[in-house]
């Protein structure tokens, strides 16, 4: 229990350096850690990949309130577009929690594999996406993009809110605080549905509520929110493109290993 513990605060503070010295959400560092974890413990094999996504929501809510908070004081959102999401993203967290439920622990072990395998290319290459969108009618289905692909894979979404700002022409600081806002939005609104939708199909699983894995709510979430300011710290005193690459090697490699763990 006690190693179980060490284990899954060391994610957390792994999650927040990373998270502060790359600019990225921390699920895309949590959910191949809980995978991993929850192998190692021998979790619920036919809802093991649905307990690590639920858990992965749930232990991002105090990080990126925190961060929201700070976002907000330093008055780097922009209300406007929050507003515009809003109700996309509230619709695309729901109802990919609902299609997550129904899909095979496997299937969205495989699905995460695909996206970390194309993320892996994404910052290997460096990759800057130059097209511009002026329309905000696109403003929804965007907002439905990132609320599903946030509660099917337990990611914030802040790594597909980013981008969207980007083509709108939102400052980078702006954007930065926007996403902050997004990511906690998909993920207090994910998390709480998949604690619901666990209760009442029944699922069970040791110290958990509904899919959420208490210990690993509290630990990686509190651990998370420490370390996140010395990712920052970190960041200038590092090559951000080398230390993208360097984790671009280690997702393209977790990608490979997932995607054949389901075999």
């Amino acid at each position: 229990m006690i190693l179980d513990w060490i284990f899954l605060v060391a994610i957390g503070l792994l999650g927040g350096i990373l998270s502060g010295l790359l600019g990225i959400g921390g699920g895309v560092i949590i959910v191949p850690s809980l995978f991993f974890f929850f192998h190692f413990v021998k979790g619920p094999p036919e809802k093991l990949m649905h307990l690590v996504i639920g858990t992965s929501l749930a232990s991002m809510i105090i990080s990126t309130f925190v961060a929201s908070f700070f976002q907000i004081k330093a008055k780097n959102v922009d209300w406007k577009f929050i507003k515009s999401l809003i109700v996309g993203i509230l619709a695309g967290a729901i109802s990919g929690v609902y299609i997550a439920h129904f899909l095979s622990s496997d299937i969205l072990t495989r699905f995460f594999s695909f996206f970390i395998f194309f993320l892996s290319i994404y910052y290997f290459l460096s990759y800057e996406p130059k097209f511009r969108i002026q329309s905000k009618g696109w403003l929804f289905p965007f907002g439905l993009l990132i609320g599903e692909l946030s509660s099917i894979m337990g990611i914030g979404g802040g790594v597909v809110t980013l981008p969207i700002l980007n083509a709108y022409k939102i400052p980078l600081k702006k954007a930065v605080g926007t996403a902050a806002i997004a990511t906690f939005i998909t993920s207090f609104i994910g998390s709480v549905c998949y604690l619901f939708i666990g209760f009442y199909h029944n699922f069970s699983y040791k110290d958990s509520l509904g899919y959420i894995y208490i210990p690993a709510f509290f630990l990686i979430g509190i651990s998370t929110a420490v370390t996140v300011k010395l990712g920052v710290k970190l960041s200038q005193k590092f090559s951000n493109k080398l230390m993208k690459k360097v984790f671009a090697v280690v997702l393209f490699f977790t990608s490979i290993f997932m995607f054949f763990k389901t075999f």
